[in-house]
């Protein structure tokens, strides 16, 4: 059995929160990346949802970089 992330940017509202963007940016990437890559260092499956061409390439882009152990703290600390 595998875990589903439903909605895993948070049906678009934790895309804009402060930690999640402070954490993009250090990793150069896109608040929607780094949440896609949190659920997936947490072995979740991951089926983001996109209309948008370019999203649906960006949101494939989130192998190229590993979240530390510390932003994958903040990030779990989110509500």
């Amino acid at each position: 059995m595998l875990v589903e992330a439903y909605s895993p940017l948070g049906h678009g509202g934790l895309v804009k929160d402060s930690d999640v963007a402070a954490v993009a940016v250090k990793y150069n990437k896109s608040p929607a990346q780094v949440l896609i890559r949190w659920a997936l260092q947490h072995g979740t499956v991951v089926l983001p949802k996109s209309s948008n061409e370019l999203r649906i390439k960006e949101n494939t882009e989130v192998f190229d970089f590993s979240i530390s152990e510390e932003d994958m703290q903040t990030l779990n600390a989110l509500g």
